[in-house]
């Protein structure tokens, strides 16, 4: 299995790799118990036109609605979800 960049960043910090977890997609009905074993929820997304623009973060409101805490680019695409 590829090693993810995120898992390579988090070793060379010197991190143990047994905290390290990178799903990759999974099916619909496993969501919630993913979710629920996190501690942190990622949304880093590169500050392109597309991403800043025109997406639906559809993951952000999964991560809201899990009550999971939620690290994200800061994009306009995401601030207009984000509640005040």
């Amino acid at each position: 299995m590829r090693q993810s960049r995120s898992a390579g960043d988090w070793a060379e910090l010197g991190l143990p790799p047994e905290r390290f977890h990178a799903a990759g997609q999974v099916l619909a009905g496993e969501v919630p118990a993913f979710l629920a074993a996190c501690d942190v929820c990622l949304m880093p997304q590169p500050w392109t036109q597309f991403f800043a623009y025109f997406t639906s973060p559809l993951k952000l409101f999964e991560y809201m609605a899990a009550g999971r805490a939620i690290l994200a680019s800061d994009l306009p695409s995401f601030r207009e979800c984000w509640p005040r």
